[in-house]
C-alpha cells in the first residue's frame, strides 16, 4: 500500500472510555473481528495469524433517504498487516480485504491511538474496485455510501458497549 495515498473514504470517532490496549490484545482473534465487520456474518475463520476467510449475508442502504436498499451475499477474505506504534499517529494496520463473489478489493489503513480517557480511531479507505455486478452495478458512490453508514453504525455500537 502506498504511503502517499489520499483516503476516497474517511471515518474517524473518539470512542469514550475505550483504549487501544483493549483491542491491540485481540487483534489476531476472530472473536475481535466479528464485533467490528460491519456486516451480518454467515461464516468467519481464521486462516492464518493476520489472515481470515469471511461469507456476508445482509441487506444494505444505498442512498441517504434508506429507500434504496440491496440484499447483499459475498465471500472473500480479510488480510492484515500490523505496522506497530507509528510514533504520536498511534497504532496503524494496513488491512486488505478480497472478495471473490461477487468480485471486489478494498485497500484500508486502520489507525487507533489513546486520547485522554478515549480511543481516537480512523479508518482510511484508500482504494476499492469491484466489478459492476456488485450490489446491482449502482456504482462507486452508493457502494461508499453503504460503507460509510455501516462503519459510523458500527462504531456508534462499539460506544455504547
Amino acid at each position: 500500500m502506498s504511503k502517499n495515498s489520499d483516503p476516497i473514504l474517511t471515518i474517524v470517532e473518539l470512542l469514550n472510555n475505550q483504549n487501544l490496549s483493549e483491542y491491540s490484545n485481540q487483534i489476531k482473534e476472530t472473536k475481535f473481528w466479528k464485533k467490528l465487520i460491519p456486516l451480518k456474518l454467515k461464516k468467519f475463520e481464521k486462516t492464518g495469524e493476520f489472515d481470515f476467510s469471511f461469507e456476508i449475508d445482509d441487506t444494505i442502504t444505498l442512498d441517504p433517504t434508506g429507500y434504496i436498499v440491496r440484499d447483499y451475499k459475498a465471500e472473500g477474505t480479510i488480510s492484515v498487516i500490523d505496522k506497530g506504534l507509528q510514533s504520536s499517529k498511534g497504532k496503524l494496520w494496513e488491512v486488505k480485504i478480497t472478495i471473490t463473489n461477487p468480485k471486489a478489493q478494498v485497500m484500508a489503513r486502520v489507525r487507533g491511538r489513546d486520547v485522554d480517557n478515549s480511543l481516537k480511531v480512523g479508518i482510511f479507505v484508500l482504494d476499492i474496485q469491484f466489478d459492476n455486478s456488485l450490489l446491482d452495478g449502482f456504482g462507486r458512490d452508493g457502494i461508499l455510501f453503504a460503507i460509510r453508514v455501516k462503519l459510523r453504525d458500527l462504531l456508534l455500537r462499539a460506544t455504547q458497549n
